[in-house]
């Protein structure tokens, strides 16, 4: 029987060729005006309609850096008390991203558009407090990209309005977001850490992903 850590090595040999350059967390929002958006949160709580936006997302991306690579990966918030109810936790994604030209000079009319409507964004410091910049104070291509990506991102719907609804980091250690070194461990890396509760066939989707199972 593979253990996580194999089935993580495996998604690294299938990744590594892609120079994957980003790792994104989506945390949707759930609130509207100030209170739970029922409707939001129960398509939250559909893998299905989780999957939908993940084809939006792509579709955005897409338009704004036209060849992409990207590996979309979901999690499941922790369950809750509700009275004497437990609740499961909803959906949320993380996403592997390769960007092939990402050109500032030149840039496609979708992102032109976006950047043009976009004063700032939300950049996340290590506490996972929020705080403002704007693409004129960002002074190195990674900043830039990690800029009109989050731009790009937060003209979904689901990512609206929440600071906190798109987290960009750059990727320095791919192996260690999918396996771990201990080949005996139960839990994969980061992204595969739920294997043991969702299974790797509800963590993936393979549909809207650059790789077939």
């Amino acid at each position: 029987m593979k253990t996580a850590s194999d089935i993580g090595e495996h998604l690294y040999s299938l990744m590594k060729p892609h120079n994957i350059q980003y790792f994104m967390s989506l945390k949707y929002n759930i609130m509207d005006k100030g209170k739970i958006n029922r409707a939001r949160l129960d398509k939250l709580y559909n893998i299905d309609e989780v999957r939908k936006t993940h084809l939006n997302i792509r579709n955005f991306l897409k338009e704004a850096f036209g060849d992409i690579i990207i590996f979309f990966f979901i999690e499941q918030n922790e369950a809750y008390h509700s009275g004497d109810i437990i609740c499961n936790g909803h959906y949320h994604t993380h996403i592997l991203l390769n960007i092939e030209n990402f050109n500032t000079i030149k840039p496609s009319a979708f992102l032109r558009r976006t950047l043009n409507k976009t004063a700032f964004v939300y950049f996340i410091d290590d506490y996972k407090k929020p705080y403002k910049v704007f693409y004129k104070d960002c002074d190195n291509i990674t900043d830039k990209a990690i800029f009109a990506i989050k731009a790009v991102l937060s003209r979904l719907e689901w990512c609206k309005d929440y600071k906190k609804a798109v987290d960009v980091r750059k990727v320095y250690d791919l192996r260690n977001l999918l396996t771990k070194e201990d080949k005996e461990d139960t839990d994969g890396g980061y992204l595969l850490k739920q294997i043991k509760n969702m299974g790797i066939d509800k963590i993936i989707d393979y549909k809207n992903s650059n790789y077939t199972k």
